[in-house]
This record gives C-alpha cells, structure tokens and sequence, in this order.
C-alpha cells in the first residue's frame, strides 16, 4: 500500500502541473495528456489520482483555497483592542494575499479566470468560498465594534464583503500588472486608509 505523504506529494506535483497547464492554454484547450506531458507521466498514473479533467480543475481550485486560508487563519479576529493594531492586521493580511498570488501565478490564473469557465457548478463552488472569506472578514469588524474603535452603526455584513471586493480586485490588478512590492504597498496603503477613514469611530 503506498505511502500517504508519498501519495500526497504525488498528489501535489500533479496538481501543481496542472495549473500550470491549464494557466498557459485555458482550461477548455487543455487535455489530459497535456498535464501527463508536462510531468513526464503516464495517463495510467494521472487516473490513478484524478478521475478527469474537471475533477483535477476543481481540486486545483480547492488547493488555491487551502493555501490562501492557511495565510489567514492564524491571525486572530478577536487579537486587535485598537485601531492601530486593526490597521496592522489589514496590513498583514493584504501583504499575503498580494505575495502568494503574486509568486503562485498560474494558481492565481485558475483562481481568478479559468475556474469560472469550467462549468456552473464549479463557478457556485467559487462564490461561496469567496462569500466564506466574508464572514471571516465579519469577525474582524465584530471585534472592532465591540471594543469600541469602529463605528457603532457599521454595517457589518456589508462592510465585510465590501473589503473582500476592494482586497481581490487589488490582488487581481496587481497580478495582471505584474508591478510586484511597489503596486501592492499602494494598493494595501489605499484600502486601509479608505477603510479606517469610513469605518473609525
């Protein structure tokens, strides 16, 4: 019986070739034997993990997810008593979001663009994972307005999805420029001024 970080590594290596395929032809143009040749493997060996190409696509979609929760998850929503400490965070988590997809480009491709052509229910899988990022992002409004440093009247469930949409579409703009450090600080510097400057109490 195989290893299972053996086949977990397999797993990945796949995975990361595929992105890479499906990032340089689009996911309609790509075929199996196109990620198979890029990783030197046989079609029996794809199968042996994946049972299509829609399936490898949509777990190339859940790794990008895993590896952007990861970035966040160990940032504490409830660590932040004032509105210093919540600027910091915004800053922290804007400075990983930018760099990961920034230095995983053909990640970013998938996550931003191919997912969405790949069928309905894939493109529905996409919108909750981003409307998950929400209510992750609701935590850290909760916080602010219970201790005080955020505005009493703030429209939490809003707000939140409001910042997701500033925070991708910066991510998504920085991507595509391809400007690295110099275009995300101004993005980051941006949002979090036009957030505190809205949201302080």
């Amino acid at each position: 019986m195989p290893n299972a970080e053996l086949v977990r590594k397999r797993r990945e290596q796949i995975l990361r070739g595929a992105s890479k395929v499906i990032a340089e032809r689009g996911y309609q143009e790509t075929n199996i034997s196109d990620i198979a040749k890029e990783l030197g493997i046989g079609h029996g060996t794809f199968y042996r993990y994946f049972d299509n190409k829609r399936h490898i696509a949509e777990q190339v979609l859940s790794y990008a997810v895993d590896q952007v929760t990861q970035l966040i998850v160990d940032i504490d929503p409830d660590a932040a008593d004032t509105l210093s400490d919540y600027a910091n965070q915004l800053n922290e988590i804007g400075s990983r979001l930018f760099d990961f997809f920034n230095n995983n480009r053909e990640l970013a491709q998938v996550f931003f663009f191919e997912a969405y052509g790949v069928d309905r229910d894939l493109t529905i899988k996409l919108q909750e994972v981003i409307e998950l990022f929400g209510t992750y992002v609701e935590r850290y409004l909760q916080n602010g307005c219970q201790k005080g440093y955020l505005r009493q009247d703030l429209d939490i469930e809003i707000t939140a999805r409001a910042i997701n949409g500033m925070i991708f579409a910066g991510v998504l703009r920085t991507f595509q420029k391809g400007n690295g450090e110099k275009e995300r600080d101004r993005w980051i510097k941006s949002i979090s001024t036009l957030m505190l400057s809205g949201m302080a109490s």
